[in-house]
């Protein structure tokens, strides 16, 4: 009797071409969509609002020198679609492929603050039309799927003297230190990731929570520059290049803001 070994056969799955494989985990896996706040919504979520107070009307020193001070929600609408995970778990060449489709396409949220940063994880429960919310550790992702991700919505958030000290102990040249610091790190995650693939979509959204400060602005423009530039504690995303589709918003003038685009896109 003769035992003739047979080599495995691969998975007639994986005998389909690779974009319809892709089109098939964009059904199965966890993916991200971008919901309109519509008035409903709105008064189901009275936590979506402008990041800058109503009640001080805008000034044409804003408008004219200033990216966003209008009354836009920081909120983009980005919610996950729950799906299966356990693809990942099959075999090693379903890994990378679901990996490459998970991360690589879908947009990620990221939050920094003085002392984190923050994956602002989003979701919808379909059957309630809910949307709960939490926040995980960004950096404590494995770095071999914190390099595929290609889209990001970057939220930067900056505070005054009085609330570092509150939140954080910490306040003066203290607080835009420990942010750029935080930026730092963020940066050099998205700069390893981009030396296989460059960035897709990168939007920068300063959020400066310092209401005395906008208030004086807008009420005695001149006193601008005499506030120092917060906006600075961007730069380290100067470095980043090849990105594709960059925006920045906020408390940003356009002069900078137009600036690290430029620098990022180079």
């Amino acid at each position: 009797m003769s035992f003739v070994s047979q080599q495995p056969q691969s998975p007639l799955f994986f005998t389909l071409p690779l974009e319809i494989r892709q089109q098939i985990y964009a059904h199965l896996l966890p993916s991200t969509t971008t919901i309109t706040q519509d008035t409903s919504t709105k008064s189901r979520f009275p936590s979506l609002r402008s990041p800058f107070p109503s009640e001080y009307p805008s000034t044409d020193f804003l408008e004219k020198n200033f990216s966003d001070v209008r009354s836009k929600p920081i909120d983009n609408g980005i919610v996950w679609q729950r799906g299966c995970t356990s693809l990942l778990a099959v075999n090693k060449q379903m890994h990378f492929e679901c990996a490459d489709q998970m991360y690589g396409t879908n947009t990620f949220v990221i939050n920094i603050s003085y002392n984190c940063i923050k994956f602002a994880y989003r979701w919808i429960v379909l059957a309630s039309n809910l949307m709960p919310n939490r926040d995980l550790p960004f950096l404590g992702f494995r770095i071999g799927y914190l390099a595929r991700i290609r889209n990001y919505v970057v939220h930067v958030e900056q505070v005054d003297s009085y609330t570092g000290m509150v939140k954080y102990n910490c306040g003066g040249p203290g607080l835009p230190a420990g942010l750029r610091q935080q930026v730092s790190m963020l940066v050099s995650v998205m700069a390893s990731a981009t030396e296989s693939k460059p960035l897709h979509r990168l939007h920068i959204y300063l959020l400066d929570s310092n209401q005395g400060q906008i208030r004086r602005l807008r009420s005695i423009p001149i006193q601008a520059e005499s506030n120092g530039k917060p906006w600075t504690v961007l730069d380290p995303f100067k470095v980043l290049r090849n990105v594709r589709m960059p925006t920045i918003t906020g408390a940003v003038p356009f002069d900078y803001a137009n600036g690290l685009q430029e620098a990022m896109q180079s």
